[in-house]
Order: C-alpha cells, then structure tokens, then sequence
C-alpha cells in the first residue's frame, strides 16, 4: 500500500495473518526470511500467516522493526 493510507476501516476489516502476508509480500520477504527476522522458527512464522495470533510480542516487534 505504498504511497496509501489505509483507512481505519481497511485496516480493521484484515486479520493479523492478511496484514503480515500483505506487507511481506510488499516487501518482497519471504516467510522462512521474516522468521529469521523476527528469531522465531520458520513453523512459527508459518503459524502466524495461517491465522495463528503470535504469543511473543518481543517477537513481533522485532520483526516490525525488521521491516
């Protein structure tokens, strides 16, 4: 969504899974890359782009700061 700003509405209507896998692919990141990222294992980041919501928020900060 480069160069959009995703009303508040958007952004509440997509899951955890639907905004990693959006932004990731944005960036061009894989999955196994952004666990690496976020120093999870590759079943983890799988979890979370299944739907799975992550447990670990140091986790997920350090993936967003990552990205």
């Amino acid at each position: 969504m480069r160069g959009k700003n995703p009303s508040a509405k958007d952004v509440k209507s997509k899951t955890w899974s639907d905004r990693l896998k959006s932004v990731l692919k944005e960036k061009g990141i894989s999955l196994r890359k952004a666990a690496s990222l976020a120093e999870v294992s590759p079943s983890v980041m799988d979890g979370w782009s299944a739907g799975a919501m992550p447990t670990d928020a140091v986790a997920v900060k350090r993936l967003c700061d990552a990205l």
